[in-house]
């Protein structure tokens, strides 16, 4: 099999990790022929990386442009959220396949521009979201899709994750999200818990979203926390953060299902992604790692649940897809294997010339959170018409 060319663009925090988790397991597919950084130092960084592992000779780009000229097969945008969709097009207009990572829109438009990009051109383009691949998220699709769950109502998801640290020290650390924190207020990062809700709830496939409320919080704990741990000159002492501590928005959608979405990343707390599904004929939790059945014995312990919590491990054994039970045999990569899996589908797609499982649609929809939840916002939570970016086609897609 003749192998993919491929440029790594952005050597951050996001791309060093999966050049050394991720790509590393794909180098039988795949050739790094340039690696781009806006800084020159991360730039040559992961051109000797992938140098190194490959033993051939690896590109260090500071222009993108350069990238653009050299023609590889595919591109991997690991690049700040504000230029990101501006770089998937140049990339789509210049006929090379793009995966795209994560984030939000600044604009509109920008939506609108992608969606109108890729259906000119037609270009190959993914969204890496690696959250869908997850072990819990894959067993309540399966389990929804063989209607164990009944027909499904509500579900709730979160980027529950404490940031203080990273954001604080985004100057030092050369991070975006440091600006991104001090110069908007808005439900910044959805994807994680979005995208796999809506699988189960057949987003821009027969389902769509209709409308957006979202709520923020008072701006506390960045600052409070710079305080106490840093020098009064530095940076996170010397801004005012705009950025509301918890955002919570509530999604409405064609078929009549309501979604609840937290963003939680400036206060003390665990991990989580608060992922859960209520159908008619039961429930699935993250945060106690349980599955609740209308099956009678469950309902009996209702209130004695802390004794089923972790029953998730008897459902995967009798409801994990292929997916899941195939990555089981021989794990790797990280996010608990999610890089893999959502890198796997992205390069196999691209070789056999399939559809990409997370399109141009998923993302711009997802983009588009950041923009029309600040607008909410700013309107003290009044619901906000979502755009259909499929222009009808959601209905029969």
């Amino acid at each position: 099999m003749e192998k993919k060319t491929m440029a790594l663009v952005g050597y951050g925090q996001r791309g060093s990790t999966l050049a050394s988790t991720t790509f590393i397991h794909f180098l039988d597919r795949i050739s790094v022929v340039a690696v781009f950084d806006v800084y020159e130092d991360r730039a040559k960084q992961g051109a000797d990386f992938f140098a190194e592992k490959q033993e051939t000779q690896v590109a260090a780009f500071t222009d993108y442009q350069q990238v653009l000229d050299l023609k590889p097969d595919c591109v991997v945008l690991c690049t700040c959220w504000e230029n990101r969709v501006e770089m998937v097009c140049a990339a789509l207009e210049a006929g090379i396949a793009v995966a795209s990572e994560v984030g939000g829109a600044h604009r509109l438009d920008q939506c609108y521009k992608l969606v109108e990009t890729w259906e000119r051109t037609k270009t190959p383009y993914m969204f890496m979201e690696n959250c869908c691949y997850g072990h819990l998220e894959q067993l309540a699709l399966n389990m929804k899709k063989q209607g164990l769950l009944g027909e499904i109502v509500h579900c709730t998801g979160a980027y529950a994750h404490d940031l203080r640290t990273e954001v604080a020290e985004g100057n030092e650390k050369r991070h975006y999200r440091f600006k991104e924190y001090s110069t908007r207020n808005c439900h910044n990062y959805p994807s994680h818990d979005l995208l796999p809700i809506g699988k189960v709830l057949d987003l821009n496939h027969g389902n769509r979203i209709v409308s957006i409320s979202s709520f923020a919080s008072k701006t506390r704990g960045i600052t409070a926390m710079a305080k106490e741990k840093y020098a009064a000159d530095h940076p996170a002492n010397q801004t005012t953060f705009t950025q509301g501590d918890v955002v919570t928005s509530v999604l409405t959608f064609a078929g009549g299902e309501t979604v609840r979405l937290s963003l939680d990343t400036t206060l003390p707390r665990p991990y989580s992604r608060e992922f859960s599904v209520r159908g008619t004929k039961g429930a699935i939790f993250e945060d106690n790692a349980s599955v609740f059945l209308d099956n009678g014995e469950d309902v009996k312990q209702e209130f004695e649940w802390h004794k089923e919590w972790n029953n998730v491990e008897k459902y995967y054994e009798k409801y994990d897809g292929e997916l899941w039970r195939e990555y089981k045999k021989n794990p790797i990569g990280s996010h608990d294997g999610m890089d893999y899996l959502v890198f796997r589908d992205f390069f196999d797609c691209l070789i056999a010339g399939k559809p990409m499982p997370i399109d141009v649609y998923d993302a711009a929809t997802v983009l588009a959170i950041p923009v029309l939840s600040a607008q909410s916002i700013e309107k003290g939570g009044a619901p906000i018409e979502f755009p259909d970016f499929t222009d009808g086609k959601w209905e029969e897609r």
